[in-house]
């Protein structure tokens, strides 16, 4: 049995469907105007990280590369965590250069009494080799791939994670082999 002609059936369905199209429309041109206004005056990735820094950094591991965008991004991290990071990190490195100490294991030695250099040195090191700034329940991760303690085994010991290869092997341009097209 049909249904009877209703005219604010209609009415109602034909709001519905306007209502509908309008809602997936318009977050299009709202997401475009704010991303165009974003992109204008947005940085291209963390600041560097000061030379002191990195300077440091290479004093207390001297044996491995280090990344100088994972450098930024640690001491970007650091900065949040603690604002008095620079300050801790210069006074570091001004008994670093009273030595003149070259060796990560004497400036730890000669900061051993002084607590607050003490840590500051452990959280530089343990921020580089974790790629985590913080404990576990502030901790932030940094890198995973291109901390430290990857790079290290990383000649025989494959990266934990879900896939079967490394992480970021997919970044890599895939080899030409011979074969069909």
């Amino acid at each position: 049995m049909p249904t009877p002609y209703s005219p604010m059936r209609r009415t109602l369905l034909a709001g519905a469907a306007s209502l509908a199209a309008a809602s997936c429309l318009a977050p299009w041109s709202w997401a475009v105007d704010k991303t165009a206004a974003n992109t204008i005056d947005a940085p291209k990735g963390p600041p560097p990280a000061p030379a002191e820094f990195l300077a440091l950094s290479k004093l207390l591991i001297p044996d491995l590369r280090l990344d100088e965008h994972v450098g930024a991004r640690l001491h970007a991290a650091l900065l949040r965590q603690d604002g008095r990071f620079p300050i801790k990190t210069k006074a570091l490195a001004d008994v670093a250069r009273q030595g003149p100490l070259t060796e990560a294991e004497a400036l730890a030695d000669a900061v051993k009494a002084d607590t607050a250099l003490s840590a500051t040195l452990r959280t530089i090191v343990s921020a580089w080799y974790l790629g985590i700034v913080g404990d576990h329940a502030t901790g932030q991760v940094v890198s995973y791939d291109l901390a430290l303690m990857q790079e290290v085994v990383r000649d025989t010991v494959v990266t934990p994670s879900y896939c079967t290869r490394a992480p970021g092997y997919w970044s890599a341009p895939p080899g030409l082999t011979e074969g069909r097209a």
